[in-house]
């Protein structure tokens, strides 16, 4: 099975608020913290994901669940799990 990096990412979230009076509330973004394998990124976005796992006998029948997109915008600090040769 194909290996993907391990990651962690520090992100500012946007978020809606439609239970708060606008005149009287301190509204910011929510800072989130997020775990997962690293899929691709270019200078726009990163694309993350939660699961993966064999449903055929090759890579291309992969099944990757939980993606997210993050913009790159939103990132605070992004770090890199090192590779471990334990199971």
């Amino acid at each position: 099975m194909k290996t993907y990096p391990l990651v962690k990412i520090s992100w500012l979230d946007a978020c809606n608020y439609t239970e708060r009076n606008p005149l009287d509330y301190d509204f910011k973004a929510i800072p989130v913290e997020t775990v997962g394998y690293l899929l691709k990124g270019d200078d726009e976005e990163i694309v993350l994901f939660r699961d993966v796992y064999e449903y055929g006998e090759s890579d291309d029948q992969l099944r990757l669940d939980g993606v997210i997109v993050i913009p790159r915008g939103c990132i605070k600090n992004f770090y890199t799990f090192p590779v471990s040769t334990d199971p």
